[in-house]
């Protein structure tokens, strides 16, 4: 989902962002941010002047010029640019100023000051500074700083929840459905209303403190929505970024994630959660193209050999019991190293 300086998730299975799909993993927005807070650009008495002319034919120049260099008021003008200017341009255009948008965010980002980032991840209920803090660290910034925090919605910057009592700062899902969406056709515009809901209901990440961020029951129903997509729009220019969605939900539907485990797994025993079965369950029975693949990971779990040895209560010697019960402890072991492998194998869900 977001493009931000930090932490995504979203992981063994994680968004990722192609052309202008915002889902980011927690882990990859982790790695942005930690490359570039440090570059605090502004001096207390720099003024940043818009770099380039307010006119359609600056465009370009200002996709070049905010790459690499640090100017909320150039950003905020060219995302006026594009509203204005956008209708007047080849659809093929049209995407690739969006696609442009994806680096130009995470550079903007990156250069954030520290005390504008500072300022923005203490607007959370979890912050430690006062309202009076939070004025007094308004007032220490200098014209360009302020300008960033009085500006957050226009923008289209916002405040991001990492986990673990951690925030930063990402660019608003809904960048690309309020400012391109009017101008593309309707399956794009469709696309990005529906990762922007989706996008909201996950809080801008699928994974977050090592677990997933939404149900399982949820997980299978954008599986779903996604290849009614497809099928609805077959050469839609997002095609990739919703197959993309598709294999990370797939991946985080049938895999297990660390505090949202799919199979719980003691020393004698391996069940799966009720929850995520029933939700795979649900998925299995449907006419999608994951279906099949829900159905093999039912097979693959339900018919899982832990112990060669049968046992049974009335008829079995102790030393059948002792048997069957060192068999299945080590059942349980060669599930717990292999399955992970097995089912991304045996479900064709390895990423690029």
């Amino acid at each position: 989902m977001k493009k931000i300086i930090m932490v995504f998730s979203l992981c063994g299975f994680g968004f990722s962002l192609i052309g202008c799909d915002n889902s980011k993993s927690a882990e990859q927005k982790q790695k942005i941010s930690t490359e570039t807070h440090q570059a605090n650009t502004f001096s207390e008495q720099e003024t940043v002047i818009p770099s380039f002319p307010n006119q359609c034919s600056s465009i370009e120049t200002g996709i070049q010029t905010l790459k690499t260099t640090f100017s909320p008021k150039d950003l905020l003008q060219l995302n006026q640019l594009f509203k204005r200017c956008l209708n007047d341009v080849p659809l093929e255009t049209r995407y690739q100023w969006l696609k442009s948008t994806d680096t130009i965010y995470a550079f903007q980002i990156s250069h954030l000051p520290k005390r504008v980032v500072a300022y923005i991840t203490e607007l959370s209920e979890q912050g430690t500074l006062s309202s009076s803090d939070l004025k007094q660290l308004k007032n220490k910034m200098n014209a360009d700083e302020k300008f960033v925090i009085e500006h957050l919605n226009d923008l289209y910057l916002e405040q991001f929840n990492l986990g673990e009592g951690d925030y930063d700062v990402a660019q608003k899902s809904n960048y690309a459905l309020d400012i391109f969406a009017p101008f593309l056709p309707k399956d794009d515009q469709v696309y990005l209303k529906t990762l922007n809901q989706q996008e909201q209901e996950s809080g801008g990440s699928l994974d977050r403190d090592a677990g997933i961020t939404v149900s399982f029951s949820t997980l299978s129903n954008w599986i779903q929505v996604w290849e009614k997509y497809l099928k609805q729009y077959p050469h839609s220019h997002f095609s990739p970024q919703v197959k993309a969605l598709i294999t990370d939900y797939q991946r985080a539907l049938f895999l297990s994630s660390e505090n949202t485990p799919v199979f719980e797994i003691n020393d004698l025993n391996v069940k799966m959660d009720p929850d995520a079965r029933k939700a795979i369950q649900q998925l299995a029975k449907t006419d999608s193209a994951s279906a099949e693949k829900a159905q093999k990971l039912l097979d693959y779990f339900d018919n899982y050999v832990f112990a060669e040895t049968n046992f049974d209560e009335k008829t079995s010697t102790q030393q059948e019991y002792d048997l069957f019960m060192n068999e299945t402890r080590e059942g349980v072991k060669r599930f717990s190293e292999q399955y992970h492998q097995d089912l991304i194998k045996l479900l064709n869900l390895a990423t690029d």
